[in-house]
């Protein structure tokens, strides 16, 4: 698992809009282990998928209800998965639709910093995935994960966003699209 996920971020290391020092802070993260939540509470990996149309650059978000946030579907990455495991399976079990063979391209990295006075979580390590859909499916929400969902132009998914480290993977992405 270790392995991989080093490779993912060297994968990244070629695109000039991520920061080269959160690479190596999400590097060395990777290096000391434990990475999902079952092996470590505070401080884990999870992976975003993100619905893209590029014809319209709209992209699939929703409100979230536990972060209260615009974000796209996705989970926390857990034993024995890959990242692009997550990503499937959480496109399973948010959408209630299942990839076929849509192309699935790792994007970005980001860290989160996670604030719930009930919940040990601390830090999310988010590998963030483009998920690239022929068309705008109208997916069957879960709805205890989100308020609503729906597809939006990649800029107003910006601007519904609240943390920083959201806007700025979804800002690489509108740059990739262009």
């Amino acid at each position: 698992m270790i392995k991989h996920f080093l490779e993912l971020i060297d994968s990244l290391k070629t695109n000039d809009k991520i920061d080269p020092l959160l690479l190596n802070r999400v590097t060395e993260r990777i290096k000391k282990g434990k990475l999902v939540k079952a092996e470590n509470e505070v401080d884990h990996f999870c992976s975003f998928l993100v619905p893209v149309h590029k014809e319209t650059k709209s992209i699939y978000v929703g409100h979230h209800i536990k972060a209260d946030e615009w974000i796209p579907p996705g989970g926390h990455i857990e034993i024995g998965e890959s990242p692009e495991d997550t990503v499937r399976r959480e496109f399973t079990e948010e959408l209630s639709s299942t990839l076929k063979n849509e192309l699935i391209e790792l994007f970005d990295i980001s860290i989160t910093n996670v604030f719930h006075p009930s919940r040990p979580c601390r830090v999310h390590n988010d590998f963030w995935f483009a998920v690239y859909m022929d068309k705008k499916t109208n997916f069957k929400v879960d709805t205890k994960e989100f308020h609503e969902a729906e597809w939006l132009v990649i800029d107003d998914a910006i601007g519904r966003a609240k943390r920083p480290s959201i806007t700025t993977s979804l800002a690489h992405l509108r740059d990739l699209l262009s």
